[in-house]
């Protein structure tokens, strides 16, 4: 089990599928995670941080990210991911802590993203692959449909991995905590 560590919902635990299916993003990354997005919102002179905000939670697993967010005041959470016994843990998490209209789980891999199924533009991005998986330019191309102007993607790789440069997004933030890389991403306006 995790915890929520932020937000209305703090403190609440969330189930972890038994085995190596999930890397759940442990209780302190998590917190480094949020208080690099709320002081970027505060630098913005964003004093709303999540309100409102509609998050994408890419390789959901336990669905920590999304529900983490939604705790700290975003309105809404796409969830996805292609393993369906990972889904079922998904959905008892949202369904024991979230309500029904802020969150929809997509069964889906990361390259085959129904655009369709999401309609809202997004305003926060988490993806936290296996370790092994790939990311490059091409990968996060794909969500250039549906990402809002002044998006925040987060990803996290091995601390080993290449940090990956993506074309219409700069690099505001780099951290290595452990074996985890995590690049916070901003849009480049041209």
């Amino acid at each position: 089990m995790i915890k929520i560590v932020g937000g209305k919902y703090k403190g609440s635990n969330l189930n972890v599928p038994l085995g190596n299916k999930v890397r759940p993003t442990s209780i302190g990354k998590r917190k480094i995670i949020f208080d690099i997005l709320t002081s970027f919102f505060l630098k913005q002179d964003n004093i709303e941080n999540y309100n409102n905000k509609i998050i994408l939670d890419g390789f959901s697993g336990s669905g920590a990210m999304g529900i983490e967010a939604i705790s700290r005041g975003a309105s809404f959470c796409y969830f996805f991911d292609k393993d369906k016994s990972i889904i079922i843990n998904l959905k008892k998490n949202c369904k024991k802590i979230l309500l029904n209209n802020q969150y929809k789980i997509i069964n889906s891999n990361f390259e085959n993203l129904d655009y369709n199924k999401i309609k809202n533009k997004i305003d926060i991005v988490f993806i936290d692959p296996p370790y092994e998986y790939n990311i490059n330019e091409k990968k996060i191309e794909i969500l250039k449909k549906i990402i809002a102007d002044d998006v925040i993607i987060v990803i996290e790789i091995s601390s080993k991995s290449k940090t990956p440069i993506i074309s219409f997004l700069e690099i505001f933030n780099e951290k290595i905590i452990g074996k985890t890389k995590i690049i916070f991403y901003k849009k480049l306006f041209k």
